[in-house]
C-alpha cells in the first residue's frame, strides 16, 4: 500500500479499494488514473464532484484521438486537424486532442519573458507574427545564452488552462546564434502562425 493510501469506500464508483482522501469523500487508485493528466493535488481539497468531472474530460479527450487526424502539423510540436476542429500537442505525454475553439492565446515565452501575445480575439497577421519572432533573431552586438524558449498555449480548458511547448528542453542552455536557437525559432514561427490560422 503507498505512503498516502488507504482502504477507502470510493466516492466515484462506490468500491472499497485502496485510495486517498477527497474534500468530501474519498477516491481509489482506479478512479484516480482515469483522470490521466487531470489528477490534482492534493487530493484533500477536491470534491467528489470536481474528480468526475475530471474524469469525464480526460475521457472525452482520449475518445478524441480515434477521430484525429492531423492536417497541418509542425514536427512534433503542435497539430491541428482542421475537419474535426481538433489540436493536440504531441510532444507532450499523455497526448490527447482538444477542440480549437477553447483556444484563448499563445505567449511566446524566452528566458523567463513574455516577448509576444497571441490575442486570438484580435486581428493577427502572419507579417506580425514573423516581424515579432523574426526580431529575436536581428542581428546582435553579443550572443545572448538562452535558458527558455517556448510557447505556452492559454485555453478555456477548466482543468489544464495552459500547454506549454518547449523548444529548448528545460535545463538546456543554447546561444543565440547556434544552430540549435535558430532551429527552436523556426518552430515558434510556425506554430503561432498555425494557432492564429486555425482560429479565423
Amino acid at each position: 500500500m503507498g505512503l498516502f493510501s488507504k482502504e477507502v469506500n470510493c466516492s466515484v464508483c462506490g468500491q472499497h479499494n485502496e485510495g486517498e482522501l477527497l474534500a468530501d469523500g474519498a477516491i481509489c487508485k482506479s478512479c484516480k488514473s482515469k483522470s490521466g493528466f487531470y489528477q490534482p493535488w492534493p487530493l484533500k481539497k477536491i470534491t467528489t464532484a470536481e474528480m468526475v468531472g475530471r474524469i469525464a474530460r480526460y475521457a472525452a479527450d482520449q475518445q478524441r484521438n480515434s477521430t484525429f487526424s492531423p492536417t497541418m502539423k509542425i514536427d512534433n510540436w503542435f497539430e491541428a486537424d482542421e475537419t474535426h476542429g481538433l489540436w493536440k500537442v504531441p510532444c507532450i505525454t499523455p497526448s490527447a486532442a482538444f477542440p480549437i475553439d477553447e483556444i484563448i492565446g499563445a505567449n511566446l515565452l524566452h528566458n523567463g519573458n513574455t516577448v509576444s501575445k497571441v490575442n486570438l480575439g484580435s486581428a493577427i497577421t502572419r507579417t506580425t507574427l514573423f516581424g515579432v519572432v523574426g526580431g529575436l533573431t536581428a542581428k546582435r552586438t553579443s550572443v545572448e545564452e538562452i535558458t527558455q524558449f517556448a510557447v505556452q498555449i492559454i485555453t478555456k480548458n477548466p482543468y489544464h488552462p495552459d500547454f506549454c511547448i518547449n523548444l529548448i528542453a528545460p535545463g538546456s542552455k543554447v546561444k543565440s546564434d547556434s544552430f540549435a536557437f535558430n532551429s527552436a525559432n523556426a518552430a515558434a514561427q510556425k506554430i503561432l502562425t498555425l494557432i492564429s490560422s486555425v482560429q479565423r
